[in-house]
């Protein structure tokens, strides 16, 4: 994984993907690459844009199954460490995010 990467530079994904990684001392893979308004960071992959959390997740781990989102547990939202993603329901992502507004 890199810290950034060259305009206009063409690799494959998981390439370009990388390349806009840094590890951090606490163990979170930081996005360097654009980010969107409430702060996750997104990613072009065949024309569309993705969240970039979720293109780390769905590489690792294959496509999001129905009613399941994914929970970042450190609280990073610009992290994509797949060990620091869990794929939970709405619901529970939710409640973990009030649990840590009120923390």
């Amino acid at each position: 994984m890199g810290g950034g990467s060259k305009a206009g530079w063409k690799g494959t994904a998981d390439e370009r993907f990388d390349a806009k990684v840094v590890v951090s001392p606490d163990g979170c893979h930081l996005w360097t690459g654009a980010r969107s308004s409430n702060g996750y960071g997104s990613f072009k992959v065949n024309g569309k844009v993705m969240l970039a959390h979720a293109y780390a997740d769905e590489r690792a781990r294959g496509p999001l199954p129905p009613g399941l989102t994914r929970d970042h547990l450190c609280g990073i939202q610009r992290c994509v460490n797949v060990d620091h993603l869990e794929r939970v329901s709405r619901a529970e992502n939710t409640r973990r995010e009030m649990a840590r507004r009120i923390a």
